[in-house]
């Protein structure tokens, strides 16, 4: 799992070495939260279940197949201006703290992050 932005060359790097090498990978861009990416999660039998599904990748990521997550960093998208903007906020914010929500619930390897358990 690549977490990153659109924006990111790097991440654009990384994403074609794995796809050249045949390995599977999943790049969330943080700014399609909450109007581009869809994502579920849950507790079943008391662990975590969750996917994540993008316009940018093809297959979608899940807890089960999950081994590492490259952390890069986050960017909240400008949300459509006929949303109001309290409700714009809330979505905003609800997308952010679900990413960190369902990270923390991970049980992977973090790279190259900044982010902290």
């Amino acid at each position: 799992l690549l977490v990153t932005t659109s924006v990111d060359i790097a991440s654009d790097y990384v994403v074609e070495a794995l796809t050249r090498l045949g390995a599977p990978h999943f790049r969330l861009n943080t700014e399609d939260l909450p109007l581009a990416a869809k994502s579920s999660a849950c507790l079943k039998d008391g662990r975590l279940q969750w996917f994540w599904r993008s316009e940018h990748s093809p297959t979608p990521a899940t807890a089960d197949t999950l081994r590492t997550v490259w952390f890069r960093r986050m960017r909240q998208r400008a949300m459509p201006p006929d949303i109001l903007p309290a409700h714009a906020e809330y979505c905003l914010r609800e997308s952010e703290w679900f990413v960190r929500g369902t990270l923390f619930g991970l049980d992977s390897d973090f790279h190259n992050s900044d982010f902290h358990r």
